[in-house]
């Protein structure tokens, strides 16, 4: 549904960081984490004390069926 930005992608395994999402999700970062909060949006993984970075597995799985993938992560209300 989504383009990507460029044919170098990186690999599945890849961990990237929130401005690398939000070159692929064209929403602002309030946006980002608002939707995250409820499970719109890929979550982020710690990989530090002060640091997080999101799987690009998840993010191209989501630029894919991005309704899909909400209805499988979406947050119980």
């Amino acid at each position: 549904m989504y383009p990507e930005p460029s044919s170098n992608s990186p690999p599945d395994d890849a961990l990237i960081r929130l401005d690398e999402v939000l070159k692929r999700i064209p929403v602002s970062k309030f946006s980002y984490y608002q939707g995250q909060k409820l499970g719109l949006f890929p979550a982020a993984i710690r990989i530090g004390p002060r640091a997080s970075a999101y799987r690009y597995s998840e993010v191209r799985k989501w630029l894919e069926n991005p309704e899909a993938w909400q209805r499988e992560h979406k947050i119980k209300e």
